[in-house]
């Protein structure tokens, strides 16, 4: 893991390996590895833009005008405006030829592609009823019987792997093509409870992180993912 940190955002190497996304960021501060970063696009920013600020979700502009979209949520919370009602970000608005491309592409692809988070992405195919994307495809052609498919995400995928013989790749990558989260990630899952989440942006990460026992990573990943802005911003 450690040749691939700082060639590429911790997101995307941990979606690689199958690991945790805040695990990637500890050990690559922990051996003083610079954050991966492309060159910023500078915004020129209009009335016309700003008006469009906390009507439309900051992926959808960011993708639209071609940046980042910490750049956009840095001028929506300059400007002082909320994301949408409640502090969250407006659902997606999902165009005719977006919709095609579920199931016809993996989650994980398509939320690249769209700028969105993976869950946004299998929860709307899931809505839908749409079936994944090459369900067989976990390597080389291979099968993946209904037994095998019910334990992805109940262990380890590392421990998983060496039980059905198969690499960790593989098995990672036959994981999230079903849109089924990490070991790991789902137990972290249980804890986001609507009552944990109605105090992001009310308590400071740090505090939040110390009461549910995890690292601040993880608190200051799910609020942004969620739109929210960081304590003491717009308060």
């Amino acid at each position: 893991m450690d040749r691939r940190l700082g060639k590429a955002s911790d997101r995307e190497v941990g979606e690689r390996l199958g690991v945790a996304v805040w695990n990637v960021s500890t050990r690559r501060r922990k051996l003083g590895i610079a954050a991966f970063s492309t060159p910023a696009k500078r915004v020129r920013w209009s009335k016309l833009r700003d008006a469009k600020l906390g009507k439309i979700p900051d992926p959808e502009l960011a993708r639209k005008w071609g940046v980042s979209r910490n750049a956009v949520r840095r001028r929506r919370e300059k400007l002082g405006i909320a994301c949408g009602e409640s502090g969250k970000t407006p659902p997606y608005r999902w165009t005719a030829a977006q919709l095609k491309k579920l199931g016809v592409v993996s989650d994980v692809k398509l939320a690249g592609k769209l700028g969105l988070a993976n869950t946004t992405v299998h929860d709307k195919r899931v809505t839908l009823g749409i079936a994944v994307a090459n369900p067989n495809r976990g390597g080389r052609g291979r099968v993946w019987k209904a037994r095998e498919i019910a334990l992805l995400g109940t262990m380890p995928d590392r421990e998983l792997a060496a039980k059905l013989k198969v690499t960790r790749r593989t098995l990672g990558n036959e994981r999230r093509s079903r849109g089924i989260p990490s070991f790991r990630g789902a137990i972290q899952t249980k804890r986001w409870t609507p009552k944990v989440i109605a105090r992001l942006g009310r308590e400071t990460d740090a505090a939040i992180a110390l009461d549910l026992g995890i690292d601040m990573t993880v608190v200051w990943e799910v609020r942004r993912n969620r739109g929210i802005a960081a304590f003491g911003y717009g308060n």
